[in-house]
């Protein structure tokens, strides 16, 4: 019984946090006139897509630049991971936007970085793996 109080105050904080950056995310779109159309919240971050304005949104809590991806200019999204020096753990998840200007280089989403994180990865790569084929399967429509 002990137990019970903690437990529900984090799954609290936890879904607390979670509307947080929901409510970040839904504010990036409908400053973008756009609305969500499928999202996901892990951490401090959050992804959501516009599927009929082809917009993806991120947004990361303590990051003072939310990212709006406009999928027209985008020819392909890509997952990207990068080992730490022993090639046993992963530093870096993440999603990469290649632009149809290749001038105009990429951009990337950050999924998983080790160094700011006191966790492994958990879920990080299933979304990322996830996302890369909702925002593929956006770009071909």
């Amino acid at each position: 019984m002990a137990l019970v109080g903690p437990i529900i105050y984090f799954n609290t904080m936890k879904k607390s946090g979670e509307k947080r950056v929901y409510k970040a995310l839904n504010h990036l779109a409908e400053a973008n006139n756009c609305k969500i159309d499928e999202y996901d919240v892990w951490g401090t971050s959050g992804i959501a897509i516009d599927k009929s304005s082809k917009k993806v949104f991120y947004v990361k809590k303590d990051s003072k630049n939310d990212v709006v991806v406009d999928l027209t200019f985008v020819k392909l999204c890509r997952e990207f991971e990068t080992k730490g020096k022993s090639k046993l753990f992963t530093e870096r998840l993440e999603l990469i936007f290649d632009l149809t200007n290749s001038a105009n280089g990429s951009i990337n989403i950050e999924f998983y970085n080790g160094q700011n994180s006191n966790f492994a990865v958990s879920d990080e790569d299933k979304l990322l793996q996830k996302w890369q084929q909702i925002v593929n399967k956006t770009i071909a429509l």
